[in-house]
């Protein structure tokens, strides 16, 4: 079954429990038709979760199907879920790495799993925001490089952290905005 038919037949008979019995989940099904999909509140939750992936077809990619076999339900909820972690991973990797690499690789990530969850709202701020966030990496970059060069003892050492540091930002100058070229240049001009 399609997503399109599953969000179908959720929307129109998800208040009677049909596409729990559908899931064989025979005893949600039983509950949403005794309680009117959990008193309306799950089946809107239900249908929520049913049309994403319907929404979701863009880039000439086909619309991700839920399949249904003899043994067992491909669970959106579990889709769902995965992917709020990689949101929750990104969010948490983009606000303490100092690794150039990886920042960028995770916020690329994260602005990709934002849209293919449809969180169009939380996909703007991250999109508005990202040269800010961009900002805070260049300066926990240079904290970083600063705390690595007070354990050095010559001048060289000192001087070779604030290079690798600068280095590492500078391979993704693609990305960062002239503001951003200038606060590096701020920050680690004196240095190296």
């Amino acid at each position: 079954m399609n997503s399109t038919t599953y969000f179908i037949i959720t929307l129109l008979f998800g208040w009677c429990g049909a596409h729990k019995f559908i899931q064989k989940k025979y005893g949600m099904g039983l509950l949403y038709l005794f309680t009117f999909g959990l008193f309306t509140f799950g089946w809107a939750i239900d249908c929520i979760r049913a049309l994403l992936p319907v929404l979701r077809h863009k880039n000439g990619e086909p619309s991700p199907h839920v399949v249904y076999d003899d043994s067992s339900v491909i669970n959106i909820n579990t889709l769902i879920d995965d992917r709020q972690r990689i949101v929750d991973d990104c969010t948490r990797l983009i606000s303490s790495t100092t690794n150039s690499d990886v920042f960028f690789s995770r916020y690329d990530l994260l602005l990709k799993t934002l849209s293919d969850m449809g969180d169009y709202v939380m996909l703007g701020r991250y999109n508005d925001y990202k040269q800010s966030n961009i900002e805070s990496f260049i300066v926990r970059s240079y904290n970083n490089a600063l705390i690595k060069a007070d354990g050095m003892k010559t001048e060289k050492g000192k001087c070779n952290q604030f290079r690798k540091a600068y280095d590492d930002i500078m391979k993704h100058s693609s990305e960062l905005s002239d503001r951003n070229l200038e606060l590096v240049e701020q920050k680690f001009s004196s240095k190296i």
